[in-house]
């Protein structure tokens, strides 16, 4: 879509200099049937160089593109209605240009709110002081954390990780979106910031963030940045449900369980129910891990929808690869899934691309 775009905006730039050229009498443009004065040249010429100037941004500058591209459209309109003979059909490309200027400006405004929110996030912060690995903890959850390799390193406080996505939104759809995200961690206190880019076809994509920070909830998910397909926060269920999502990913900064919202109790020798109390509220989970202490298997009751009649239904994340990042044994492929009506539903799989711990306040 970002290449074809571009050639739609490069071609109709073009296209826009044979105004110039014609008023400047630089060549002959048959097409041009109506006289063109040198003043409205420049205005033709100023209008190419915008759309060319958008071209290069949209490459170079994102997140900025969409200033000359607006500035682009609105000249060249104004000057198709003074040619409407013969620049007419030029009306087709502005509008489908506009579109994507206002898709972009609205794509800008909620990376400049998800930017704001995460230095929020991260300006508030404190420090794990136990590097040790407690005693009371349940046996698989010590010899999980010895696999891991954390027993030797400080405990961090702010992590940042990428991830590569694929997800379906309903049962029974048979091929699955793909899309990127990011995610920022604080531990204490414990918050997270997730967010997220969908593809669901060339032309439209699923943008948003979901944030657990203070204890409450919130996502914010729309289409072509634009259009809110959720939108809801600080609700009772969504806020365990979120409390329940951090505290299954802490198996990416095992460091977390030693934390004073965190309480554990042993269920049988490969598995141990974690219990996270926060800010008034309380959400449980349980762990499962493998003979030598790796981390296989998270399983919970969390809700699905935040709806007055929601029920919660079984949440299962499985392990699919672990590896060695940055020093740390983590699993970097995961499944997860909703037990709906006894079926298993696997709506999301994820792969971790990148982790970096102890990042300060500094936005990645």
């Amino acid at each position: 879509m970002k290449t074809l775009l571009s050639i739609l905006i490069t071609i109709h730039g073009l296209i826009h200099l044979m105004g110039f050229f014609k008023a400047f009498e630089l060549g002959s443009f048959p097409a041009l049937t109506l006289p063109i004065s040198r003043i409205s040249g420049i205005w033709w010429l100023l209008a190419g160089l915008l759309f060319i100037a958008a071209v290069i941004l949209r490459w170079v500058a994102p997140d900025y593109w969409w200033l000359p591209g607006t500035g682009a459209v609105l000249v060249s309109q104004v000057l198709i209605i003074q040619y409407w003979q013969d620049a007419k059909f030029g009306t087709v490309a502005n509008v489908i240009l506009l579109i994507a200027s206002i898709t972009g400006y609205a794509h800008h405004q909620l990376a400049l709110k998800i930017q704001k929110e995460r230095s929020q996030l991260l300006a508030v912060q404190e420090r794990l002081s136990a590097p040790q690995i407690p005693d009371e903890l349940p046996d698989p959850v010590k010899k999980w954390l010895k696999y891991t390799g954390i027993e030797d390193r400080q405990p961090v406080q702010t992590v940042y990780l990428t991830q590569q996505v694929r997800m379906k939104s309903k049962p029974g759809q048979s091929g699955w979106y793909q899309g990127n995200a990011d995610q920022y961690f604080t531990l204490d206190p414990p918050a997270f910031h997730w967010a997220v880019e969908i593809a669901l076809n060339p032309i439209i994509s699923l943008s948003g963030r979901d944030q657990f920070s203070k204890g409450q909830g919130d996502m914010l998910i729309k289409a072509g940045s634009v259009i809110p397909i959720v939108s809801v926060s600080n609700i009772p269920k969504l806020n365990q449900a979120s409390m329940q999502r951090y505290l299954a990913e802490i198996v990416w900064f095992p460091w977390a369980v030693r934390g004073p919202c965190i309480s554990w109790t042993s269920v049988d020798d490969h598995t141990a129910q974690a219990t996270m109390s926060y800010q008034g509220m309380t959400g449980s989970g349980t762990f499962t891990f493998s003979d030598q202490g790796e981390f296989k298997r998270f399983t919970a009751m969390r809700y699905k929808d935040v709806d007055d009649n929601a029920e919660p239904l079984e949440w299962i994340i499985d392990v699919l690869e672990s590896k060695t990042m940055n020093g740390i044994r983590v699993p970097v492929k995961m499944s997860v899934s909703w037990r709906i009506d006894h079926e298993l539903w696997t709506w999301l799989e994820l792969e971790i691309t990148g982790i970096h711990y102890d990042i300060g306040n500094q936005i990645l």
